[in-house]
Parts: C-alpha cells; structure tokens; sequence
C-alpha cells in the first residue's frame, strides 16, 4: 500500500489488527511507571498528532450521507525522557462537520499546542485553553491516558470510581443494502 506524503495514515483493510494498533488495545498493560509524577513532567512532554483513515468495507449510510471510510484524529503525548524511557498516552476524535469541524483543522487545533505543552500545559490549562470539541477530547484522553500509564493505574482508579460495568446502549445500522 502506498502512503501519501502528508499527516495522514492510511490502513490496509486486509491488517487492520497489526503490531502497530497494540498501543490501542485495552488488555496491553500499562507502561511501567515512571519515577516523576505528572505535574514534574509536564515540561518534558512532547505532543504529536495525526489523521488515520480506515476503511469501511462496502460503506456504512444514514440519514445524513454515506462513508466509505473512518476519519479519526489520533493524538500523542509523551515524555521526552532519555534512553527510551519515555512513555506515551493515546488518544483519539472523530471531527463532525455539523459541529464545524474538519479533520485537517482539528489536527491544526492539535498541533497548535505544541509550545504549549513545552511551557508545561496541563489538563486543567487544556480545558481553559480549548474550546470544548474533538481536539480538545483527543489531547484530554491522551493526557488520561499517560497519567494513567505513568500510575500504572485505571483511568477509573485514578478518578476513584468503581470498575466500570456493561451498559445497555444504542448502535447505528446502516441504512444500506445488505449487498452494499
């Protein structure tokens, strides 16, 4: 598969469960944890971002249009500590037109805050900074993500909750043929 020469990742329908999406999945553990705490790290962080396009195979419509493929944003935020020891949160957005919002300029939003995070932003600094939308989830729940890799801990443990359990919810189906 050929990949462009921009920002965005495109994945190969046939691996899309490769080595490279194991930082994604919830049964990998944790990092080990580091010796500094999140606030003494905010200094050392490093922010980059990305757009992944993953096919939809024969596409997925609804009322509002048709996709024939997924457009996610995936943020990273890790510690620039020496000798491979850093480690790295993840988090992810899909960016919606309805609420203004374009991929390219969600990973813009993103990448602003590059000299933010050298200066030492943080998640509450985020939520003052950014106005609330799907640059501002993606760099929250990479920065949950780290502060929970660094405790070696639950996102829920660090909240103090209980362990989350199965809720009954709604899903989408496509309003397409079978054959599409």
């Amino acid at each position: 598969m050929t990949r462009p020469a921009d920002e965005t990742t495109y994945h190969d329908a046939d691996n899309l469960y490769g080595d490279d999406l194991k930082s994604h999945n919830c049964d990998v553990p944790a990092s080990p944890p580091s010796r500094k705490s999140i606030p003494e790290m905010m200094s050392s962080l490093k922010l980059a971002a990305r757009i992944e396009r993953w096919p939809i195979a024969g596409g997925f419509t609804i009322s509002r249009g048709a996709k024939t493929e997924a457009v996610v944003i995936v943020a990273e935020v890790s510690s620039r500590e020496l000798k491979g020891s850093g480690i790295a949160g993840r988090g992810e957005c899909v960016p919606y037109a309805r609420y203004g919002e374009t991929p390219e300029g969600t990973l813009g939003e993103i990448l602003a805050l590059e000299d933010a995070f050298h200066r030492g932003l943080d998640r509450q600094g985020l939520q003052e900074r950014m106005k609330p939308g799907a640059a501002r989830n993606a760099i929250d729940c990479a920065l949950w993500d780290l502060e929970a890799k660094i405790a070696n801990k639950r996102i829920w443990e660090l909240l103090g909750q209980n362990a989350p359990r199965p809720l009954t919810t709604a899903y989408t189906i496509s309003l397409g043929t079978p054959e599409s």
